[in-house]
């Protein structure tokens, strides 16, 4: 007899159907004649065991409607007891990949026929060396990242023909698993493999079946990488997988030879408390550090007190993968445990030298080398998220403890979390309200979390002399779109002239070291004349731009404007911190007995008159105004307080200033309600006029 080879695809699952023959190495089929695989019951019509579609016998079409059913979305065998070749029973269902298997070895190679159908069936067994293992959990899905990638490993003892697993997940926000990534996986291409997903019931499956070879044995191999992403309004969630049993395909089963094997499913969590502030012994950080190393699997590490931890010696280095240290969980919240090197003569506080781990609201200060170094060729996924960095000698983060790690185009090199980039800033804008918007670019998706490495006008507190890092306080966080640009605001709470650095995490786990500083300059000033008059403005470092009496303009203040149109007006865009110096020079043509103005903004901020019906300099003379820049942000004048708004509480606060020994306005200019350069009662009685009596807005009388 001649053989057909028709392919048919069903779900994600290519199988040739084969007609029947007389060759001995010919695919069979089994029919409703053949008794032994026949079963009657009461009160229903026979059906053929393995024959899952009915269509009256056993062929290759029912190995791959079995396959849709259990991986894909096929409808459940006709009979469903049917389904069930091996004739075994699971803990709580019959029908799963191992059936597939059963029908592949009758089918291809001879072995014995479906049987019995029943489900009474029990064969099986747990066999050590087998496991599934899931990479560190909860994983934390931000907004914009749609992809948050959870890793699961498997090790296997025995060559396997099929395998399935499926989790529960529990969330937050709405975000769910929608598809996988095999990316990487031991499952070749010729292991045809499948997931499905239920987002209502927050269930995932998936598994494979090899037709003509096996999975040789395995030891922690990545098998596939759940994808988590948001499918509601993109807020901050937090997923984890459980234990779970997904029908119809069984519990987590490897399928070797004819036997199934339920392997162990390492979701479980073992969490170490650090109950006091000791630099080692039980309760301690080290101690901890220490026991999750020992127990393999996901370790968390938590605390139940608050305060500074003085190591003598350097932290163990981290050798277990998915460990969790949640600085966020001690009783004074984020920050509020100190790790403190200042008792080390050497070495950093902490070595990364395995995967998936993350650290979190921890403050690290005063080691002599690296607060965290990420080392090893292997050793990836590891999120250092939302922790405090300063006063270290080296870097805060160091991927390959060699000092900073300069970006690469493309990011293209590889090493400890893929030595991912660090953000790059293209631009810092200054807004009305004197907030600050970044514009950037990272690896796509990548969560962006800012800093202040130098809070302005605090010289106790100083960036790191490396350019990258370190951070004084957190400011925030934002998402890179899929193209890897980012935008984010700083709020006017940071003062103009800070410092500012950040770091990336991408989709993956993998946090980058800090990126280059950045500094939230206030810009632009503009000095504007009402002529007839020309203006020369010199910076506090020297450098200048101006005209001469005759209009002839001479400049070495780059980037910097001159317009002259009706008035004269001078832009510097980037000022820098310090005292400015502005010359009125009177116009060759200026006509006798002529009067002038001058004023000064910056930032988009009201115009501040310096200079108003003052007479024209005479010839050859000019007149000079001094002004400062100085490290602080805009403020509401008579705002004493500096709470943002003018009320009761602001005279309340000037009283107790000028009369009772309270603190000074901030900044003290605020007080100075009338604009008149002293804070005394006369600005207590301006600003109650203001509030109560419709009298002139402060500093506009």
């Amino acid at each position: 007899m001649r053989l057909m080879l028709i392919p048919i695809l069903i779900g994600t699952l290519l199988f040739p159907a084969i007609s029947t023959g007389e060759n001995a190495n010919q695919p069979k089929t089994i029919s409703e004649s053949d008794n032994a695989a026949t079963t009657t019951m009461v009160g229903r019509a026979p059906y053929v065991c393995g024959d899952a579609n009915n269509s009256g016998s056993v062929q290759l079409a029912d190995i791959s409607y079995l396959y849709n059913f259990i991986l894909g979305s096929g409808a459940s065998p006709v009979d469903y007891l049917a389904g069930n070749a091996d004739g075994v029973a699971g803990p709580d269902t019959i029908v799963n990949i191992a059936d597939c298997s059963y029908l592949i070895n009758y089918i291809y190679y001879m072995g014995p026929a479906p049987f019995g159908c029943s489900n009474t069936g029990e064969n099986w067994q747990t066999v050590a060396g087998n496991k599934i293992r899931v990479g560190a959990q909860p994983y934390t899905a931000y907004p914009g990242n749609d992809s948050v990638a959870i890793p699961v490993y498997i090790t296997n003892s025995s060559s396997l023909t099929g395998l399935t697993a499926g989790f529960h997940y529990t969330t937050t926000e709405e975000y769910k698993i929608t598809s996988v990534d095999w990316t990487g996986s031991v499952f070749s291409p010729d292991f045809n493999r499948s997931a499905k997903f239920d987002t209502i019931g927050a269930t995932v499956l998936f598994g494979g079946l090899y037709m003509m070879s096996s999975l040789s044995a395995q030891n922690d191999a990545l098998l596939v990488k759940l994808n988590a992403r948001s499918i509601g309004n993109g807020g901050t969630g937090k997923i984890s997988l459980e234990k779970a049993f997904v029908r119809p395909a069984g519990e987590f089963i490897f399928v070797s030879g004819g036997s199934i094997i339920v392997p162990d499913v390492d979701y479980s969590v073992d969490s170490f408390k650090v109950i006091n502030l000791d630099d080692d012994g039980p309760g301690s950080l080290r101690f901890a550090i220490t026991n999750a190393n020992a127990s393999m699997g996901l370790d968390t590490i938590d605390f139940s007190v608050s305060g500074m931890i003085s190591l003598a010696t350097s932290l163990p280095a981290f050798i277990d993968d998915s460990t969790v240290i949640l600085g966020s969980t001690a009783p004074s919240g984020d920050y509020s445990v100190i790790v403190d090197g200042s008792g080390l003569s050497g070495g950093n506080c902490m070595v990364l030298q395995s995967r998936n781990c993350r650290i979190e609201g921890l403050t690290f200060r005063n080691f002599p080398a690296n607060a965290i170094s990420i080392t090893g060729p292997l050793t990836a996924y590891n999120t250092i998220t939302n922790n405090l960095f300063y006063d270290n000698t080296d870097l805060g983060i160091d991927l390959n403890n060699d000092g900073v790690t300069i970006n690469d185009p493309g990011d293209a090199d590889s090493g400890p979390n893929d030595l991912l980039n660090y953000p790059e800033v293209d631009s810092v804008y200054i807004n009305p309200d004197s907030s600050f918007i970044i514009y950037g670019r990272s690896a796509g998706k990548s969560r962006i979390e800012f800093f202040v490495a130098h809070p302005a006008g605090d010289p106790i507190k100083p960036a790191d002399p490396s350019g990258h890092g370190e951070a004084y306080s957190y400011i925030g966080f934002t998402a890179a779109d899929p193209t890897g640009a980012f935008t984010n605001t700083i709020p006017n709470s940071v003062k103009q002239f800070s410092i500012i650095s950040t770091t990336a995490t991408d989709t993956l786990g993998n946090t980058s070291e800090f990126s280059d500083n950045f500094t939230l300059t206030p810009g632009p000033l503009i000095v504007v004349a009402y002529s007839p008059v020309n203006l020369k403005v010199t910076d506090p470092d020297g450098y200048y731009i101006g005209k001469d009496a005759d209009g002839n303009l001479t400049q070495t203040l780059i980037p910097a404007t001159y317009v002259e149109i009706v008035n004269d007006s001078i832009n510097i865009p980037h000022p820098i911190w310090g005292r400015y110096t502005i010359e009125i020079i009177a116009e060759t043509a200026a006509p006798p007995n002529s009067y002038y103005g001058a004023g000064i903004r910056i930032d988009g901020s009201n115009e501040c008159m310096v200079k108003w019906n003052e007479p024209v300099p005479d010839p050859g003379q000019t007149d000079t105004v001094t002004y400062n820049v100085e490290e602080g942000y805009h403020y509401l004048n008579a705002d004493a307080n500096d709470n943002g708004t003018l009320n009761i509480l602001d005279v309340s606060f000037l009283i107790n200033y000028l009369y009772r020994h309270g603190p000074e306005p901030y900044p003290l200019e605020a007080g100075d309600a009338n604009c008149n350069g002293k804070i005394n009662i006369l600005d207590v009685s301006f600003l109650i006029s203001y509030l109560y009596k419709h009298g002139p807005e402060p500093c506009r009388q």
